[in-house]
Order: C-alpha cells, then structure tokens, then sequence
C-alpha cells in the first residue's frame, strides 16, 4: 500500500524486492509472473480435461487493468489454439476483483440458456 514515493524512500535505505503486477519504476527487484501464458496454460488444463464452454470472469469493460488484458490474451489464445469459440456471454464482465463481483458475474453465466462448463476467474477471491 505504499505510494512511489515511500517506496524510493525505504528503497535507499534497506533492501527491496516487489511483489505483484504494478510496475512503479523503481530501480529494485520485482517479482511477477507471466499473466499471457498462465491464463493461456489454466485454460489449456481445462481443455485437456474435456471442458469445451469455458467461461471467464474478470474482465473490466473498459479494463484499466493490464493484468486483467494480459489474462484475456491468454484465455483467448488457449480458445483459439484448441478451435474453441470466444463467446462474449461467457465473459461477463466486473466492477471490481471481490467476491460479490465474481458472484454476480457467475449468476448471469447460470442464466444462459447454454451454460459454461468451466470458469476461468482472473483472481482467487472471484
């Protein structure tokens, strides 16, 4: 939760090393992981399982979010790869990453006359 700027501050005087998606500028260590090819290998697993409606829940209309981008190009390439449609019913979109947004995102994909049979979410707590 510190700002740029409390960050540069603790920076100079102790080591650093950053954890998570923000990308502040700062000369230390960061560590992050690949969003493209993690969502890609997720929905790869659900594939090879049989899974063929695959829905996602995370996506921001429009999405501020880099991770959020980075996390549909790897859902959208792993479709593509296996000759799977990219429905846009089963990629509702959210408010915010919590658990009530992710709940009502998955009350409108039970409302399909088709429904997914299987749900990738952008994060742990949807």
């Amino acid at each position: 939760g510190l700002d740029q700027h409390e960050l540069a501050a603790r920076e100079r005087q102790i080591p650093l090393v950053l954890l998570g998606e923000a990308d502040l500028g700062l000369v230390c260590d960061h560590v992050h992981i690949d969003n493209v090819s993690a969502a890609r290998e997720a929905v790869d697993h659900l594939i090879a399982a049989g899974r063929k409606r695959i829905a996602a829940i995370g996506w921001q209309d429009p999405s501020p979010r880099a991770t959020a981008q980075q996390r549909m190009t790897g859902y959208r390439q792993a479709l593509t790869a296996a000759g799977l449609p990219a429905e846009p019913a089963l990629c509702p979109p959210v408010r915010a990453y919590f658990r009530p947004d992710g709940a009502a995102a998955m009350r409108r994909l039970l409302k399909l006359p088709e429904r997914p049979d299987a749900v990738f979410c952008f994060n742990d707590l949807m």
